[in-house]
């Protein structure tokens, strides 16, 4: 009697890693594209965790590779060699002078914000001391007139004497 072995578990398994290293495998291929890498076998392994000769294995994505590699040779062809070396010279100055001059946009935004804040604070320390006058003023007009009445009072009561 032959015992027949109960094998699907390790299909479903082998069929999901499958899966995982092609969708990390395009992936890869888009990640190389956004960051305008060359794209290779050896590039897109590294980058998806996976062996150069399952690339090579897996038809769809080894034609993938290949146009896209023809792609690529053609385009830097097409690209004057010294306008290359010039970018690739000036390429990190760019960055940082992008990082500059960001981390200056958002110093200037917080100055600004500062800026407005102190002067909604001067603007409310100038409409107090406003306030605070008229009172004074009123304060000290009646002063005024209760001072003259105490001295016609006084008169008065110096009279009647």
């Amino acid at each position: 009697m032959k015992h027949e072995r109960n094998i699907d578990g390790l299909r479903r398994n082998a069929q999901k890693k499958k899966e995982e290293a092609l969708q990390r495998t395009c992936k890869a291929i888009q990640q190389l594209i956004s960051e305008a890498r060359p794209i290779n076998f050896k590039t897109v392994s590294e980058v998806a965790g996976v062996s150069t000769a399952w690339l090579y294995k897996e038809e769809q994505i080894k034609e993938r590779i290949e146009n896209l590699r023809e792609q690529g040779i053609r385009e830097q062809k097409l690209v004057d060699p010294k306008q290359q070396v010039t970018n690739t010279y000036h390429e990190p100055k760019y960055l940082v002078l992008k990082n500059k001059f960001q981390a200056v946009e958002a110093e200037n935004h917080e100055l600004r914000t500062q800026n407005q804040e102190l002067h909604n604070q001067l603007e409310a320390s100038y409409t107090r001391e406003r306030a605070l006058a008229n009172e004074n003023e009123a304060k000290q007009s009646k002063i005024d007139r209760l001072t003259k009445l105490l001295s016609e009072t006084q008169a008065e009561i110096e009279r009647l004497k």
